[in-house]
């Protein structure tokens, strides 16, 4: 895809846009921005600046934003910044000392605290609206913290919605622990007063147990993190996770206002690992008595004061409902944040389940609850499918497509993220023609690959899933490369559909069906330079008036397409 270059009026708009959404979400989650900490200055003998400063009581976050596209430059942009942060990071203290000598806005906020320089906790941030790579993150790893593009959209999203209690997931992301924020504390716990179920009125399977309590907003916000389809910073495994709803978060706090009482029906979460129940002694429960048992144990529940730890499957929105906001509902809510108390079920794993089963059951359990209120999409359900059986088909297909939309020539294309808005759909392309490309069982792409260790797939063989899904990428990769070569000349490979037709749903659905075509009927796949020729003599009218094939015709232009460049 070409990509032509922007003057620099363009690139100054660009970048006070994504300084606007750095700034949108830090002071949109609570943090004060320190304006005036502008221009070079040196310390310890390295000379640099600060894009920007926010400060949440004892925590100061710098922040470097670039919005370069040029490698070269981003390159040298981001060494520079890592060596001044690998001098600060050596002396923070410091440097703090150094920005109060400096800047009189610092130097304000820290007269205003009763913090020493010394109990003040440090992050550096760079921001890069253009993915700079795990290579040249590994070199700086110690001394930043990268915010991408992707991940300040998913924090900016979320900061929209839950307003000040957003900073709860920023300090996960800055790795700072809920005691090191303001004065230090040791780790605790939150109490809370409940029930162990027994294990026959449970119905839970062996060992998996349920516990009634009630918990404060105030307590469990800064605890839980909520289901979202995707954008969750942590990992791209859990993107299954849904959005919190504004509309209905706003609509709650109205309601909470105006009937001044808490919603009568339990939220649903999963409790950490850590959560110790006792009895009315102080004595650890003993489960397996319990699991004998048909009557309900009385508990004191500890559950580990830690950002990030309670996994709300159901009730996000009647929890966060009471955020902390400026809205003329704050201050009743701000009231009832604390003394309220929310009913929870929450549910008890044994303490040696692995961590994939854990994520397995709560995924089948969140759909269990969810696609009976309403019906869950099917992006939802194909990322939770590659979490519960990723092996199937299915999965395979999501994979591959989440491979697809990393890499070159797809990268930047594809829908990954809710905020991919104008990006190409996956979904049913997943579904309608992935499946049947990469189905293992099918006559398709595991049909041609030469791994000599490709039955294990049938075993359930992880690393070699692995491989085959990297293998599917590359030649469904390799194909659309040599598309991409045959219609760039024409500037006809682009998303915008006022131009070209070239990458909509029917025509990526038509090509993959000339892949699967290919294999079925000459039992092959060819090479880049083999594609290049044959592709070379595609003659489509991809313009928007002149593409003949509507959606439900893509089966006419794979015969075309495969007419006019295999068939001979």
């Amino acid at each position: 895809m070409s990509k032509r270059k922007f003057s620099k009026e363009e690139q100054d708009k660009t970048q006070r846009k994504f300084s606007g959404e750095v700034t949108s979400v830090f002071v949109g989650s609570g943090f004060e921005r320190i304006s005036g900490v502008i221009g070079n200055f040196t310390f310890h003998s390295q000379t640099s600046d600060l894009d920007n400063v926010f400060v949440y009581e004892n925590i100061i976050v710098l922040v470097e934003e670039t919005v370069s596209e040029n490698s070269d430059s981003l390159s040298i942009h981001l060494r520079k910044k890592g060596q001044f942060a690998e001098c600060i990071h050596k002396d923070e203290a410091g440097f703090i000392l150094r920005l109060c000598e400096l800047f009189p806005t610092f130097k304000a906020y820290f007269d205003r605290h009763s913090y020493s320089p010394e109990q003040y906790i440090l992050r550096h941030v760079y921001a890069s609206h253009k993915d700079i790579g795990a290579v040249r993150k590994e070199i700086y790893r110690d001394a930043l913290r990268f915010l991408d593009y992707k991940f300040l959209r998913y924090f900016h999203g979320i900061s929209q919605t839950i307003k000040k209690s957003a900073k709860y997931e920023i300090f996960k992301f800055l790795e700072i622990q809920k005691g090191q924020i303001g004065n230090p504390r040791p780790a605790n716990s939150i109490e809370c007063q409940g029930f162990v179920l027994a294990k026959g009125p449970s119905g839970f399977r062996d060992n998996h147990f349920v516990a009634s309590f009630y918990i404060s907003p105030a307590s469990i916000i800064p605890l839980a993190y909520v289901l979202r389809r995707d954008g969750n910073w942590k990992d791209r495994d859990s993107f299954y996770q849904r959005l919190l709803v504004p509309w209905k978060i706003s609509s709650l706090r109205e309601h909470l206002t105006k009937e001044e009482r808490v919603f009568v029906n339990n939220v649903i979460v999963t409790l950490p690992e850590g959560t110790k129940f006792l009895n009315k002694n102080g004595d650890q429960i003993n489960f397996q008595r319990i699991g004998m048992s048909q009557e309900a144990e009385p508990a004191i529940i500890k559950i580990p004061d830690e950002f990030n730890k309670i996994w709300i499957i159901d009730g996000q929105h009647r929890i966060f409902a009471y955020h902390e906001w400026t809205d003329s509902y704050e201050s009743a809510i701000g009231k009832m944040r604390g003394r309220r108390n929310l009913l929870a079920t929450g549910i008890i794993f044994p303490e040696w389940t692995p961590e994939e089963d854990r994520l397995e059951f709560e995924s089948k359990l969140f759909l269990e609850i969810n696609d009976k209120q309403s019906r869950v999409g099917s992006a939802l359900r194909q990322d939770i499918q590659c979490i519960i059986k990723p092996f199937d088909p299915i999965s395979i297909g999501k994979a591959v497509i989440n491979r697809l939309a990393e890499s070159w020539p797809l990268s930047g294309l594809l829908e990954s993220h809710f905020f991919d808005i104008w990006k190409i759909k996956t979904s049913s392309i997943v579904t309608y023609w992935l499946k049947p490309l990469v189905n293992p069982s099918a006559n398709g792409l595991f049909k041609v690959w030469l791994d000599p260790q490709k039955d294990k797939i049938f075993e359930e063989d992880r690393v070699v899933l692995a491989r085959y899904v990297e293998f599917c990428a590359k030649e469904i990769g390799e194909l659309f490369d040599s598309y991409r070569k045959r219609l760039i000349a024409e500037k006809l490979y682009v998303l915008d559909k006022k131009i070209s037709r070239a990458l909509s749903t029917t025509a990526i659905n038509g090509m993959l069906h000339c892949l699967k075509d290919l294999i079925e009927q000459k039992g092959i796949i060819y090479s880049q330079v083999e594609y290049d020729a044959y592709l070379a003599r595609m003659d489509i009218d991809f313009s928007p008036d002149g593409f003949q094939y509507k959606s439900s015709h893509w089966w006419q232009l794979w015969k075309k397409i495969y007419e006019q460049c295999f068939s001979q």
